[in-house]
Protein backbone atom coordinates (compact mmCIF):
# COMPACT_ATOMS: atom_id res chain seq x y z
CA UNK A 1 0.00 0.00 0.00
CA UNK A 2 1.40 3.86 -1.04
CA UNK A 3 1.96 5.78 1.75
CA UNK A 4 0.17 8.52 -0.24
CA UNK A 5 -1.90 8.64 -3.18
CA UNK A 6 -0.98 10.42 -6.82
CA UNK A 7 -2.34 14.09 -7.19
CA UNK A 8 -4.98 14.01 -9.63
CA UNK A 9 -6.61 17.32 -11.38
CA UNK A 10 -9.74 17.17 -9.58
CA UNK A 11 -11.17 20.28 -12.52
CA UNK A 12 -14.12 20.83 -10.35
CA UNK A 13 -14.63 18.32 -8.15
CA UNK A 14 -14.94 18.77 -4.14
CA UNK A 15 -11.40 18.63 -2.46
CA UNK A 16 -13.16 18.02 0.64
CA UNK A 17 -14.65 14.58 -0.74
CA UNK A 18 -11.35 14.02 -2.40
CA UNK A 19 -9.71 14.02 1.11
CA UNK A 20 -11.77 12.46 3.02
CA UNK A 21 -11.88 9.07 -0.45
CA UNK A 22 -8.01 9.28 -0.43
CA UNK A 23 -8.14 8.41 4.04
CA UNK A 24 -10.51 5.46 3.21
CA UNK A 25 -8.58 3.57 0.33
CA UNK A 26 -4.97 4.15 2.09
CA UNK A 27 -6.24 3.53 5.43
CA UNK A 28 -8.99 0.71 4.37
CA UNK A 29 -6.26 -1.20 2.29
CA UNK A 30 -3.94 -1.93 5.17
CA UNK A 31 -6.70 -3.39 6.92
CA UNK A 32 -9.04 -6.94 6.74
CA UNK A 33 -11.81 -6.69 4.33
CA UNK A 34 -14.34 -6.45 7.50
CA UNK A 35 -12.27 -3.54 8.96
CA UNK A 36 -11.98 -1.68 5.74
CA UNK A 37 -15.45 -1.48 5.74
CA UNK A 38 -16.12 -0.31 8.46
CA UNK A 39 -13.51 2.63 7.70
CA UNK A 40 -15.33 3.55 4.11
CA UNK A 41 -18.72 3.33 6.05
CA UNK A 42 -17.31 6.06 8.33
CA UNK A 43 -16.11 8.13 5.66
CA UNK A 44 -19.11 7.62 3.68
CA UNK A 45 -20.86 9.05 6.72
CA UNK A 46 -17.97 12.15 6.63
CA UNK A 47 -18.45 13.00 3.13
CA UNK A 48 -22.35 12.85 4.12
CA UNK A 49 -22.00 15.92 6.92
CA UNK A 50 -20.21 17.85 4.17
CA UNK A 51 -21.56 20.85 2.52
CA UNK A 52 -20.11 19.58 -0.38
CA UNK A 53 -21.94 16.97 -0.47
CA UNK A 54 -25.43 19.13 0.07
CA UNK A 55 -23.83 21.71 -3.02
CA UNK A 56 -23.19 18.61 -5.05
CA UNK A 57 -26.72 17.26 -4.93
CA UNK A 58 -28.51 20.08 -5.32
CA UNK A 59 -26.62 20.93 -8.40
CA UNK A 60 -27.55 17.60 -9.89
CA UNK A 61 -31.01 17.80 -8.90
CA UNK A 62 -31.38 21.95 -10.70
CA UNK A 63 -29.29 21.56 -12.91
CA UNK A 64 -28.72 17.24 -13.94
CA UNK A 65 -24.54 18.37 -14.20
CA UNK A 66 -25.46 20.68 -17.29
CA UNK A 67 -23.44 23.20 -14.86
CA UNK A 68 -20.52 22.60 -12.20
CA UNK A 69 -20.79 22.97 -8.84
CA UNK A 70 -19.62 25.75 -6.84
CA UNK A 71 -17.92 23.55 -4.48
CA UNK A 72 -16.83 25.10 -1.34
CA UNK A 73 -14.59 22.16 -0.11
CA UNK A 74 -16.17 22.09 3.41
Amino acid sequence: VPAVLPDTDLGGLSRRVDEILRRAILDGAQLSLDRGLEIETRCFAEVWATRDRRIGLDNYLRTNLKQPAAFVHA
